[in-house]
């Protein structure tokens, strides 16, 4: 195309921003077939003459292994770069780093710090990791209320993990009031993002009859969302209600077939299955 073409040529030359420019179409194969190893090259050249978009996302390619075996010394040496002139992603990516120990010694305390930065830009992944250190209390005093306020704010900006943490507390009514409904909404927003669990606590909700009329019918289509994204304690609940015909006709076979899918991670499925054949071997 006319803008690779002129990307490449300004990019031969010298000029970062073109090579930066040249990255992103190789990255995400726009204009031209996608390629890691090429997006890394110009990545690195736009890098080394100090352009902080081009370090962050080349700190990013080694975090994440694209076109280079993954090295977090090397990314953390290039976000560090590119957080130092106020790069706002990099400065989270650092802030994820030091929360889970990623090629450096677990620090809370930068975390917070470093998360700190991008939330009070409203970017929603460090609004999450504050609510985490918040929620679990990690180089701070435990505040479930503070961990719920920063999970609300990304919940706002569509984060599904913020989201369904938000579920899980009103669901809980713990250090925050009880409220099912407010729980279930951010439930459904969660889940249609794809949140697994957020899918589940659905289904036991409408299992349960917790905030909702109990539907039985709506628990299943739940858990199937669900279970087929591989979530064990869906599995073996809709073996469960197919095994007792709760929510749907009864059905052994499918019963069974859900009980096996989910007997290598949950306790109670083996015995289920066994259960069933027995019932089955007793009425022949």
């Amino acid at each position: 195309t006319e803008a690779l073409r002129c990307y490449r040529l300004a990019a031969e030359q010298g000029v970062a921003s073109a090579q930066s420019n040249l990255a992103v179409m190789y990255a995400h194969g726009q204009g031209v077939a996608q390629d890691d190893q090429q997006a890394l090259k110009w990545y690195r050249a736009a890098a080394e003459q100090g352009l902080p978009y081009a370090q962050s996302n080349l700190g990013a390619m080694y975090a994440n292994g694209r076109g280079v075996e993954p090295d977090y010394q090397e990314a953390l040496k290039w976000y560090e770069a590119a957080a130092a002139q106020g790069d706002t992603v990099a400065q989270i990516n650092l802030g994820v780093m030091y929360a889970n120990g990623q090629g450096v010694h677990q620090d809370y305390e930068k975390a917070l710090n470093y998360y700190q930065n991008g939330a009070e830009l409203d970017d929603p992944v460090a609004q999450y990791g504050l609510g985490v250190i918040y929620a679990q209390g990690h180089g701070v005093e435990r505040d479930v209320k503070k961990a719920c306020q920063w999970f609300t704010l990304a919940a706002e900006r569509e984060h599904p993990q913020a989201q369904f943490n938000v579920g899980f507390f009103y669901s809980q009514g713990q250090d925050i009031p009880l409220d099912y409904r407010k729980a279930i909404s951010w439930y459904e927003r969660a889940a249609s993002h794809g949140e697994a669990a957020a899918h589940y606590n659905l289904g036991v909700m409408y299992s349960t009859g917790q905030g909702v009329e109990t539907d039985h019918e709506k628990a299943l289509q739940c858990y199937l969302a669900a279970a087929h994204k591989g979530d064990a304690a869906a599995q073996y609940n809709l073996g469960l209600m197919y095994a007792t015909g709760q929510g749907t006709t009864r059905d052994d076979t499918v019963a069974i077939a859900w009980y096996q899918l989910a007997a290598d991670q949950v306790q109670n499925a083996s015995h289920s299955i066994q259960q069933i054949c027995n019932d089955l071997e007793e009425a022949t």
